[in-house]
Order: C-alpha cells, then sequence, then structure tokens
C-alpha cells in the first residue's frame, strides 16, 4: 500500500513538473501554483523545521495519515512502561521519565529530528544517574539534563556530529553490548521489597521483622527513619519470577501473530491481570508502582516556580553547581548522542532518507533543555522504538514522533492511576526483553571464532567462516567491559582510542621505501598507464590508447629528464608507499643508509602520503643524512595532498619562493630539492653549499631566509 502511495504521489510529482515545464513561458504564476498545491515540488520545503506543520494535508493522505497516527499512538503506549522503569534504573520517581519521554518525543519532533525517529527516556542515560541522584539529588539531576542540552547544542556547532564517523562497527557493537548488560543488571532492583525500619541496614542489631511498610507519599517517620530493601523470598519470590517471565512470553510471542498491538503494553497487562487475578487473591502480593513510587499526572511547569520541586534545584550561579554537574552532564551529552546518531544510521537504512547528523544533534540538545527545565530525567534516540516505528508500522514521516508525545502526555494526565497497578515484576519483564533486543547475540560466534586457531575454524563440523581481526574482538570485549564497570562514554572513547591505535601500528607497518632503477620506474608507470586506459575503454586496446600512453610516457621522460642525464651509478631512486606519519616516521628515517647510496638520490612520493609534521620533520631528517655527507636528496611526484602539508609549513620547513610558485601549476611539480642550509649552524659540513646547488640547478637564486635548518625548494 506504501508502494501504491508513493507511486501515485511520484506520478503526480512528475505531472506537475511537467506542467510547469511548459508553463514557464508564462511566468513564474505556474510555477508558484504548482508549489501550492504540492509543495514537496520545492526543495526548500525539505529544509524547513515547520515542514510537519503542512505534512498532513500534503504529503499524506487517507489511509497514510491514519498509520502514522495509530503508528504514534502505539509507540505512546509502549513508552509508558519503558519510561516508567528507567525512572526506577536511575532511582527517579516514575513521573520524571514520563515527563522526558513525551517532552524528548514532542520536541525533537518540532525542531528537525529525523522523521520517524522517536526520542524519550532511554536506558543509555538512566543508566549513568543511579550514583549522582543518591547523592546529589533530583534538583541537581534536572540541572545536569539542561546543561547537557547546552552542551548538545556546541558539539553541534563546533561540528561534533562529524566525530561519529570514528565510531566503528566494533565500538557500536560493544557499546550495545555494555548497555544491554548494564539495563538488565539494573533490573534486580526490581525484585527488592523497600521497607522502613528503625535502625541502619548497615548496622549489626538489624532486624527485617521490624521494618514495616510505608506509603511513599509518607516516606520516613520518627519511628522508622531508614530506608532498606531487600530481595524477596518463598512464594513471593516464585510470584515475581512467573509475573516476569509472562510477561517476557507475550511481549516475545505476540507480534509473531499481530502488530495491531503494542506487545510490551499486552505484556504489563497480563502481569498486572496475574498480580490482581491470581497472587493477591492468594493471599501474597508483589510490589507495585505505586507501592514503591506512587504516580501522579499534571503538566510541567518550569522547575524554578514548581513546588515540587523548587526547593531542590540548585542556584546556576552557585560554582559548586557546575562543578557537580559539567562530568555527568558531558557523560550523557556523549552517549545520548552517541545513541542518537546510531540510532539515525539504522532509519536511514530503512526509510532511504539521507541522515542529516547536525540536524539530530541540535534537536536532541534542544529537547533536552526544555526537558530539564520542566523535570524531566533527559532522554536521546529510542533505537528498538524507532525500529517498531519505522520498519513494523512503516512511519514516515514526522507527524507520528508528534503525536506521539502528544498521546503520551495524554496517557500521563488521565491514565496515572492504572500505572500504580502495574506490578514491577511485570516491568522487569518489559526490560529483559529489552536488553534481548539490545544485546548484539551474532558478535558472540564472531568472538569466539577469531580466538580459535586456524585448524579448529576449519573443521569440517564447525566451518566457522566468521574471523575477523583479533583487534576488533578486544574492541567489542574492551567497550562492552568498560560500559560495565565504569559508564557508556568512558566506553566509547576507550575504544575510538583503541581503534586509532591499532590503526596507527597497522599504517605504520604497511610503509614501505624500495629501491628501484629509474628506467624500470617510467616503464612500469607506462604500462600502469596503459592498464588504466584499457580498463577505461571496456578493458581493449585501442589506437587512442596508445597515444594516450605515449603522451603520458612522453611527459614521464619530460619529468625525469634530468635523472636520466645522469650516470646511473650516481643517482638511486626510492619509492614510497604508505603513510608517513608520527608511527612511521622513525621507521622511516632508519631506512636510508646515505654512507652507501650515490651523490644523488630520489624519493618517488607519488604512492605516499605525508600526513603531519612529523612526516615533514622526518624528510628533514633524511636530507639531514645526505647533506652531512655532501649528498642530495630530491622529491619526485608530490602528491597535491603532500604538497599542501609542505606548503602550509613554509616557514617551519623551507624556503618557499612564492612569486616564482605563482607561476608554476603546484599540481604538476616536478622535483623539490630537500637540501638544508646547513651552513648556518654547520659551516664544514663537507663543505656542502646548498644555496650554490639550488641556484645551479634553477638557475635564480630561491631568496632564502635564515633561519632554522630548513628546506629549499626549486620548481
Amino acid at each position: 500500500m506504501l508502494a501504491e502511495n508513493r507511486e501515485e504521489r511520484d506520478a503526480a510529482n512528475m505531472a506537475d513538473a511537467a506542467n510547469m515545464a511548459e508553463q514557464e513561458t508564462h511566468g513564474s504564476g505556474a510555477v508558484a501554483a504548482a508549489k501550492e498545491r504540492d509543495p514537496t515540488l520545492d526543495p526548500m520545503y525539505y529544509n524547513q523545521w515547520w515542514t510537519i506543520l503542512s505534512l498532513p494535508m500534503t504529503k499524506t493522505k487517507g489511509k497514510a495519515l491514519l498509520r502514522e497516527l495509530l503508528s504514534g499512538l502505539t509507540v505512546s503506549l509502549a513508552q509508558v512502561p519503558e519510561a516508567v522503569a528507567f525512572s526506577f534504573t536511575a532511582g527517579l520517581d516514575p513521573i520524571i521519565g514520563l515527563q522526558a519521554a513525551w517532552i524528548m518525543g514532542l520536541i525533537t519532533a518540532l525542531f528537525g529530528g529525523a522523521p520517524g525517529m522517536v526520542s524519550g527516556a532511554t536506558g543509555a542515560i538512566a543508566v549513568v544517574l543511579p550514583a549522582f541522584v543518591e547523592e546529589n539529588g533530583v534538583g541537581y539531576v534536572f540541572i545536569a539534563v539542561f546543561l547537557m542540552g547546552i552542551i548538545q547544542i556546541i558539539i553541534g556547532l563546533v561540528g561534533g556530529a562529524k566525530l561519529i564517523k570514528f565510531v566503528g562497527h566494533p565500538i557500536m557493537l560493544g557499546f550495545c553490548n555494555g548497555l544491554a548488560i548494564v539495563i538488565g543488571i539494573a533490573q534486580l532492583h526490581s525484585f527488592k521489597l523497600p521497607r522502613y525500619c528503625p535502625v541502619d541496614c548497615d548496622t549489626p542489631t538489624y532486624d527485617w521483622n521490624e521494618c514495616v511498610y510505608v506509603d511513599p507519599e509518607v516516606g520516613s517517620t520518627t519511628e522508622l527513619p531508614y530506608k532498606c530493601e531487600m530481595y524477596t523470598t518463598g512464594a513471593t519470590a516464585g510470584f515475581q519470577a512467573f509475573e516476569t517471565v509472562a510477561t517476557m512470553a507475550v511481549v516475545f510471542f505476540l507480534p509473531r501473530l499481530t502488530l495491531a498491538f503494542p506487545a510490551s503494553l499486552a505484556g504489563i497487562i497480563v502481569g498486572t491481570v496475574i498480580e490482581f487475578a491470581i497472587v493477591r487473591t492468594s493471599g501474597y502480593q508483589t510490589p507495585t508502582v505505586g507501592e514503591i513510587a506512587s504516580v501522579k499526572g499534571f503538566f510541567p511547569i518550569p522547575i524554578w516556580v514548581d513546588d515540587r520541586y523548587e526547593a531542590d534545584v540548585p542556584s546556576l550561579g552557585d560554582g559548586e553547581t557546575w562543578s557537580k554537574c559539567l562530568p555527568i552532564s558531558a557523560t550523557m551529552a556523549v552517549i545520548g548522542l552517541v545513541e542518537s546518531l546510531m540510532t539515525l544510521q539504522l532509519v536511514g537504512q530503512i526509510t532511504g532518507r539521507k541522515p542529516v547528523p547536525s540536524k539530530e544533534v541540535y534537536a536532541q540538545g534542544s529537547a533536552n533543555i526544555i526537558t530539564g527545565m520542566f523535570g524531566g530525567m533527559g532522554g536521546c534516540a529510542m533505537i528498538g522504538q524507532s525500529l517498531i516505528n519505522v520498519s513494523q508500522n512503516r512511519a514516515r514521516t514526522r507527524i507520528s514522533t508528534t503525536f506521539s508525545g502528544f498521546f503520551l502526555l495524554i496517557i500521563i494526565l488521565v491514565a496515572y492511576p492504572a500505572i500504580n497497578l502495574v506490578p514491577m515484576a511485570s516491568l522487569a519483564g518489559v526490560m529483559f526483553m529489552v536488553v534481548i533486543g539490545t544485546f548484539e547475540w551474532h558478535s558472540l560466534p564472531i568472538i569466539v571464532a577469531s580466538l580459535l586457531p586456524q585448524k579448529l575454524r576449519s573443521h569440517p563440523r564447525l566451518n566457522w567462516a566468521r574471523k575477523i581481526k583479533r583487534s576488533d574482538v578486544i574492541i567489542i570485549c574492551l567497550v562492552t567491559a568498560v560500559a560495565v564497570a565504569a559508564n557508556l562514554a568512558y566506553a566509547v572513547a576507550s575504544g575510538v582510542v583503541f581503534a586509532a591505535l591499532v590503526f596507527a601500528w597497522d599504517q605504520a607497518d604497511l610503509l614501505e621505501v624500495n629501491s628501484v632503477e629509474s628506467r624500470e620506474l617510467m616503464e612500469g608507470a607506462a604500462n600502469g598507464f596503459a592498464e588504466d586506459d584499457a580498463e577505461e575503454n571496456g578493458g581493449a586496446a585501442t589506437d587512442s590508447n596508445a597515444n594516450s600512453v605515449d603522451l603520458k610516457k612522453e611527459r614521464l621522460d619530460e619529468v625525469d629528464e634530468e635523472i636520466m642525464r645522469l650516470d646511473p651509478a650516481q643517482v638511486k631512486v626510492y619509492q614510497v608507499k604508505g603513510a608517513l606519519f608520527f608511527a612511521s616516521a622513525q621507521r622511516f628515517v632508519s631506512l636510508f643508509h646515505p654512507q652507501h647510496d650515490p651523490d644523488t638520490v630520489v624519493l618517488y612520493l607519488d604512492q605516499a602520503v605525508l600526513s603531519d609534521y612529523s612526516a615533514l620533520s622526518a624528510l628533514n631528517s633524511v636530507s639531514h643524512l645526505y647533506a652531512v655527507l655532501g649528498k642530495r636528496l630530491l622529491l619526485r611526484k608530490v602528491t597535491d595532498h603532500s604538497l599542501r602539508s609542505i606548503r602550509k609549513a613554509g616557514h617551519l620547513i623551507y624556503t618557499y619562493d612564492k612569486n616564482k610558485s605563482a607561476k608554476v601549476n603546484e599540481n604538476e611539480l616536478l622535483s623539490m630539492s630537500l637540501a638544508p642550509s646547513w651552513d648556518a649552524i654547520m659551516p664544514d659540513a663537507a663543505g656542502y653549499d646548498s644555496d650554490s646547488n639550488e641556484s645551479e640547478e634553477t638557475g635564480e637564486s630561491s631568496g632564502g631566509r635564515e633561519a632554522e635548518p630548513n628546506f629549499k625548494a626549486s620548481v
């Protein structure tokens, strides 16, 4: 149905475009009329943040619009149990997670978030909050979320969204696995009974039998000042396990029967029915949401004027507030953006739309600022709910995510008494299914196969052709372990750093410096030209190919005319292949032996890249080794990238004759003489006069300036 609607829309658009082309001679009125009938013909339409306001009237109609609205309702219902569960994971009241869910979803949709991508309260944010909440209180959480949004906006302004390209697939696997484990561990809290006791739980005189249940709204009393928690035992523990398993079974099997009803909501309903129809009629009971932290729905107002939070909210002008909140805010900002941008890539693959990371960063940051101001726990994009929205429900616009936020607000204001009846064990069941869906199970056989020796992997009974580099396996395990031991931000950072070190190590080993005959080098290049031209013409040799090869070879002859006039016994040519940078610079220098080389040495750099200042310094060092022996080092065929690096480092590396170079096409640089001016510091260095040599080669002086040992270039 969606494909048919798309085909009809495309046909209509093509007809309008044709009419526009035919009527252009009549002025711009026809064009404006066509765009008014269907604004999607206007390319600027897709760049407006208010697109959602006109979308229902133009791009989706009838069944498509109904599908978007129903998808929004489904997502909002599914978010309720997850938001409540994430609140308990963070150590906060359920209403704080629910407020974050609808505000994040609505604001990201209105402020340019990716169409179809759902945002709300998430486990990635929740798992880093418990210790902070326990130490500082809920007021500091709101300020931390507010600053989190500001940090995300700053990251977007400086182009930080592009850094997601450094998060490789092994890091993503480790991130998902670590997040799943952390969320799973946090659910163990749901199997504890909260009680208020006369003595602290850690004292030797502590007796659980003296502790009693007190309504969450009342809290501690003078007689019972301490709150303690203990895992359930006996029949209560058995009933909790039964509710958890039943909820998980419904969430797992219902989508295989129908997608018309949210599986997580159905699981919650089944768990609640079991609690009140079976458990409590049997004389037992398990903890419910209302018994742990009663939910009361209300429309949020700014925390600074809200009587519920005003006393707990610290001042932004206090330095202590910033010192406490900035670290956790930066951590949440990074975690939120990593998960959001990962989700953005997945949603883009399903919808076929090119992701715009910068817009998503701004939308997420704006949503978190407003969420913090109105008493929410913050959040980011939700991978599971987003996939349900765009994959199962086939939503493609911001209508679904916008109305999801509205529907969720209505649920909070109207249906909160029903939320208080939900058993904690049933919420845990929903979250365990989130854990199962988040964990990348296919990474386990990959890890095992990569650690096995070749004989076992190739065994006929195993035949595990799934091996990846062991360094990638280490990255997966490292990110997972750090996520569990510390937090997800540190996990991603450690994975990126380790991956960068491995890449630098591998690239350093790939650097090659080979000695070749100059004539042999030229013939190989000419043959390479012939092969390239043949490939461009379907593999067939033609007269034009031959002419092209002759022209390019003639150019090579002109380029190397100086070298070819020299006696082969007096010149040696080195072909440099690979990246020359900080990790390979020392090895590069060690590969040369000036005492065994002739008076002229040529480096061919057409297959090499000078990546950083270490590369330029390495060339300087090699030049020095030859200069002190009165020998000359020449560069040939420097690539554009490397040439730019050399040119930008001008006063640091060599004297560059800008007036002369302006007359030369630098993309066709023929040679560069790396003859350092050692006279300034080594007057007796083998009687070598760099200025005179350069003058002889170019016919004029380079006009070098006095400085530290530097290169002098001639073109």
